[in-house]
């Protein structure tokens, strides 16, 4: 999605922000359904997920056009490198995030709980800042709530990251947070004595390793802030190997980091490791140039170039590893979007209407002239195709070539027995004439006649 959530395509509405094949946002238009009995299911190297496509689904080669993935040419899935995630700076209202079940008063500006007065309160408004992002990045890495905000690091990490949460507690809360070393643990813990604040930290992070997700709503534009505090707090970071590598058992953290790291230029590797007598849990992996440009956007270390990414100016390639067929009748989900032909599904740009896919109902088509009127083109069967609205306002004066757009049939003319048929049907639209030159409606009988000259 436009936000950077991942998303059901069964779930999405009209209406909704996606990302196109160019990185750009767009909006969804239409969305159609149909039932199928062939699938093929598609991986793609650096994930674990699958594609379930028709065998005739179009994708995005390296030369910039489209391809159905059965195409034996087809070797490589594209995916943007620029973009466009909608993050706005904005003012939190804390009481928004905070339980309603639960008494709070406001009182000079912050909110307290009303039975627990001598408890530190939080402030009644926040505003997004790089301090937040990264206070939050640390608390999903390695944060808790009970009574109290309680994050634990190693007893190395005492004068650095310890250090880091007591300074971003005070500029964002103006709260006092307290650091304890525990030489037997080897650890060093920060406590926030404030329920209030671990109210809110819940409310945006959800609790429990397993349980954590994405805090879109406290992140904002500082998105390398969140991913420092995340990253530093929970990954190996090998710095003579290039290679970072960061595990979660919340599946929605991992999906998140991912979606953040693509908006920067950065294409993570994501693995699923399956654990025996215990819940499953993701792997992430940066290495080679992904490695360089993590480090040199997010961490803020300078670092080499290796030159290993794979892809181009404008896209990065992803690798189809293996096409499987699937027969069993399942229903596939298509969309259709404003001022593109495109969408992104798990990091790879597909084709979106006989140029989309998409079925509509008849009020949402049209007929396109594939060589267009002004052109010289006819109003003939192996010219026309019935395209939406938007895609044909989008094409306008051009060829299929030229707006970038593929044919997913031929148009053919029809049969001599659908001209038959047309002949007998009464009051036929005007607008259908065109097709049938020479046929009049009371030159032929009936249609148990014509059945009988027809065989």
């Amino acid at each position: 999605m436009a936000s950077g959530r991942e998303k059901y395509i069964s779930e999405i509405k009209e209406g909704d922000s996606v990302i196109d094949a160019y990185g750009d946002i767009r909006t969804v238009i239409a969305i159609g359904n149909k039932e199928v009995d062939k699938l093929l299911s598609v991986k793609f190297r650096g994930s674990f997920e699958r594609l379930l496509v028709t065998p005739d689904h179009p994708f995005l080669s390296p030369d910039l056009t489209f391809k159905e993935i059965s195409d034996p040419c087809l070797k490589y899935g594209l995916f943007p490198k620029n973009v466009l995630y909608q993050r706005e700076s904005k003012t939190l209202c804390s009481y928004d995030y905070l339980p309603k079940d639960k008494i709070y008063k406001l009182l000079n500006g912050e909110i307290k709980p009303v039975n627990r007065s001598k408890n530190p309160g939080i402030p009644l408004f926040i505003k997004h800042s790089s301090d937040l992002a990264y206070l939050l990045g640390l608390y999903v890495a390695e944060g808790s709530f009970s009574s109290h905000v309680a994050f634990s690091f190693g007893i190395h990490e005492k004068d650095t990251l310890a250090e880091d949460v007591v300074r971003c507690v005070w500029n964002v809360f103006g709260i006092r947070a307290t650091k304890r070393l525990n030489e037997n643990r080897h650890t060093c813990v920060v406590t926030v004595l404030s329920a209030p604040i671990g109210e809110f930290f819940k409310s945006l992070c959800g609790h429990k390793s397993y349980g954590k997700t994405t805090p879109w709503d406290g992140i904002g534009p500082f998105v390398t802030d969140y991913l420092r505090g995340l990253f530093l707090g929970d990954s190996y970071i090998k710095r003579i190997r290039y290679k970072i590598q960061l595990d979660m058992s919340s599946q929605n953290v991992i999906y998140g980091a991912r979606s953040l790291l693509w908006s920067l230029g950065i294409y993570p590797n994501l693995y699923n490791i399956h654990r025996q007598n215990r819940k499953p849990a993701w792997q992430l992996i940066l290495q080679g140039e992904n490695y360089v440009r993590f480090s040199n956007i997010v961490l803020g270390e300078q670092c080499d170039s290796r030159k290993e990414m794979f892809g181009n100016e404008t896209h990065f390639f992803s690798l189809i590893k293996e096409k499987t067929e699937i027969l069993e009748k399942t229903t596939v989900y298509n969309l259709e979007v404003s001022g593109s032909n495109t969408y992104i599904v798990n990091g790879i740009a597909v084709h979106n209407c006989q140029y989309t896919g998409v079925i509509l109902p008849p009020s949402q088509l049209t007929v396109d002239h594939i060589i267009p009127k002004a052109r010289g083109g006819k109003s003939v069967w192996d010219n026309c195709v019935t395209a939406s609205l938007a895609v044909n306002a989008a094409k306008g004066n051009r060829t299929p070539e030229e707006a970038g757009l593929k044919l997913l049939r031929k148009p053919i003319a029809p049969s001599d027995s659908l001209a038959l048929e047309y002949a007998v049907i009464p009051n036929p639209h005007p607008d259908w004439e065109m097709y049938f030159p020479g046929v009049r409606h009371e030159d032929v009988g009936t249609k148990e006649e014509l059945d009988k000259i027809a065989s």
